[in-house]
């Protein structure tokens, strides 16, 4: 407001007061001289025990930036200083009516209480957005996915961005690459900030590449599944790590290049260096690597650290050699102290008894899951061998 040559701000206290700030118009308007025009307030009900600050309740003839304050902290639970700063985000405001509107609006389309703070104390100019213009028909593209109301309001507090800009166009390119909306959904869910993007321009210069080296669509569409973000990148820096991933001998139109690509992706060159070092200090070849590589990936996504962990227990417990893990190398995917080493310990003190007349396959044990585990070794011998399976159990749950 101006009055007098003067600007005149209305700020709030934290001593039950509110207090009218006055200052010259020359001055930024960050800059609050309190006068003392003060007007007492009663302590709101939910901030006492000690709590310093003050119920904003004040009449319909006050600034309409306080009133929204004394809106936002006693009808939507606000604290105090997050309305405030709300407030100080819009500067001008005429009346309530258009933020009474966005909020109702948004609760009414499912968006749970603490994700309509969080996106409100982030973009402050959305209570004066436009319903229908604005709102409606960025939330209609989540809802026409089966976006769930709750979920909309998770995915748009995280990603404020997503109420201020169109998205669309990237949602369409992306039922482009799939067959249903089943998968678009996964992505988003997924990669919560991808929309962030407009990859409907970027994407395709990157698709284009991996189909010039041979890699079907299909095989794109599964990268994108598994990370589409790496389709954001340069074209040139995309196409550099293809092309490794070619060198190692993975053919471009099989359901692992894409796996394959996303490891290379993920990785710097001294990381991936580090791991190669790693294989070769335990009389690995590179042919070994390539091989352990090429069948599977995801070898390459531990840490150098837990490679050698577990190739040393595999060396030490199992006398498993270098070609033997290169032919076997999704052993090295599985966790060393929630997997490896239980089932180590269960099957050899399980063969040391001599119950069965063929002995449990290290290999095969290793290789199922918790439950196929259980319901195969564990559980069938629960009452003959109690102290070993007990300690089996004991040690998963210790580890999970």
């Amino acid at each position: 407001m101006f009055k007098g040559g003067c600007f005149l701000k209305i700020g709030l206290k934290r001593n039950g007061l509110i207090a009218v700030n006055c200052f010259p118009h020359h001055l930024p308007s960050k800059c609050l001289l309190f006068s003392t025009a003060i007007f007492e307030r009663q302590p709101h009900p939910h901030l006492l025990n000690g709590d310093l600050r003050c119920n904003t309740s004040i009449s319909s003839s006050s600034s309409p930036l306080l009133v929204l304050v004394d809106y936002l902290v006693n009808s939507w639970g606000f604290s105090l200083e997050m309305a405030e700063a709300v407030a100080t985000g819009l500067g001008k405001l005429k009346t309530i009516h258009k933020p009474r509107c966005v909020l109702n609006y948004l609760r009414e389309s499912g968006f749970e209480d603490a994700h309509i703070k969080r996106l409100v104390a982030f973009r402050p100019k959305l209570l004066v957005a436009n319903v229908d213009r604005t709102l409606k028909p960025k939330l209609k593209v989540f809802q026409d996915l089966g976006f769930p109301g709750n979920e909309i309001g998770k995915i748009v507090a995280a990603n404020s961005s997503l109420i201020v800009r169109s998205f669309a166009p990237s949602v369409d390119f992306l039922r482009t690459l799939f067959c249903g909306d089943e998968d678009v959904v996964r992505i988003i869910r997924r990669s919560r900030y991808l929309l962030s993007h407009d990859f409907s321009r970027e994407m395709p210069r990157c698709i284009s590449v991996l189909q010039k080296h041979g890699v079907p669509q299909r095989v794109t569409s599964r990268l994108i599944q598994l990370n589409p973000c790496y389709l954001l990148h340069d074209p040139i820096w995309l196409e550099e790590r293809a092309l490794k991933v070619l060198q190692l001998g993975i053919d471009p139109s099989s359901a692992v290049f894409a796996h394959a690509l996303r490891v290379v992706c993920s990785l710097n060159e001294s990381s991936w260096n580090a791991k190669i070092e790693a294989f070769k200090s335990f009389e690995w070849t590179e042919d070994n690597v390539a091989s352990a590589f090429r069948s599977t990936p995801c070898c390459f996504s531990v840490s150098e650290a837990s490679i050698r962990a577990k190739l040393e227990f595999f060396k030490s417990q199992l006398n498993y050699d270098a070609s033997f893990l290169a032919s076997h190398a999704y052993l090295l995917c599985f966790s060393l102290e929630k997997k490896l080493i239980p089932r180590y310990n269960f099957c050899r003190a399980f063969n040391s008894k001599k119950i069965s007349k063929k002995d449990i396959s290290y290999k095969i044990g290793f290789r199922l899951t918790e439950r196929e585990f259980r319901d195969r070794y564990v559980l069938p011998y629960e009452n003959v061998v109690p102290d070993i399976c007990e300690a089996y159990l004991k040690s998963v749950r210790e580890n999970n």
